[in-house]
């Protein structure tokens, strides 16, 4: 088989959480990566058995150990739902609705929430499937999107009309139609930049300071309630429009999670915006995004 490429990403994170050789120093967390991001294959399944199926999917040597590039992707800023999907029925255990809600979006719980779930997402499918099904999609093609609260400061306006043009390169697909909407409560993707729980309280978004997690697409579940179909970003994350400068580029990052608050998973097409790492500078979908949409939507009326 041949290894691809790895396309260039963020910088690896500051504290390296693996090493290349032995995994017996980092055993507990590499195990707990591995199963976070589907790769327990049955209970037995043994650490090496699980490194090489990881290995196989992201295209590097499968060698049952911590090579350079194996590394690289693990100590890579990556999204924060898991490389492979699980089971829907699991997902809803694994984050049940609470009435938490990020303080911005507390105040109105009039919100518009409409999602079908449980439909059958798997039509025109050929053989290996590049991107994980989500069990979930919106019922309808012409979705409002709210952009809710203040960005980064040092941003100003631009961080904003970043994330407009990421609702924009979806939009051109001509599958899916796009609307800004004033009024969160009329929107079926609200759009924020927040702290998470060590600020706010009453957030349920897993931010714990920078460094860590950068931003979460809810999927269009209908058990997350008024959170589904959300975008949340990480304010205390380095931010940036200039892909040349340090930090996470607002649109290559919204253009990854809109992805999903539309309900289209990771992909292991390293090209693809909806691979499970952050690129430094994606700001376009590839060929094989497009038709992922479409399949997803082709039978719901525009």
């Amino acid at each position: 088989m041949a290894h691809a490429r790895l396309p260039e990403s963020p910088p690896v994170k500051t504290k390296r959480l693996v090493r290349p050789g032995n995994f017996l120093s980092c055993y507990d967390y590499l195990n707990s990566f591995l199963n976070f991001h589907g790769y327990k294959l049955s209970d037995k399944s043994s650490l090496e058995e699980k490194l090489k199926e990881f290995q196989r999917r992201n295209k590097v040597p499968t060698t049952g150990r911590l090579n350079s590039q194996t590394c690289r992707l693990i100590n890579s800023y990556r999204c924060v739902h898991p490389e492979k999907a699980i089971p829907f029925e699991e997902e809803q255990n694994r984050f049940q609705a609470t009435d938490y809600l990020p303080l911005k979006l507390a105040q109105d719980r009039a919100y518009l929430v409409d999602t079908e779930y449980n439909i059958d997402t798997t039509l025109l499918l050929k053989g290996d499937h590049p991107y994980e099904l989500i069990n979930g999609r919106w019922s309808r093609r012409t979705l409002g999107f709210a952009l809710v609260g203040s960005s980064p400061s040092y941003l100003g306006s631009h961080a904003w009309e970043a994330v407009r043009q990421s609702f924009k390169t979806w939009g051109k697909t001509g599958i899916i139609r796009f609307e800004e909407r004033k009024d969160p409560a009329r929107a079926e993707i609200r759009v924020l930049w927040t702290p998470g729980p060590n600020v706010d309280p009453n957030s349920t978004d897993p931010f714990y300071g920078p460094g860590e997690k950068i931003a979460v697409g809810y999927y269009p579940y209908q058990h997350l309630k008024e959170l589904a179909g959300d975008l949340h970003l990480d304010i205390s994350e380095d931010w940036v429009i200039h892909p040349s400068h340090k930090g996470f580029d607002v649109e290559t990052v919204a253009l990854h999670e809109i992805g999903h608050c539309l309900g289209i998973g990771h992909s292991t097409i390293q090209d693809s915006i909806m691979w499970s790492i952050y690129k430094a500078n994606q700001r376009d979908l590839i060929q094989e995004d497009k038709q992922e949409l479409e399949r997803i939507y082709q039978a719901i009326p525009l």
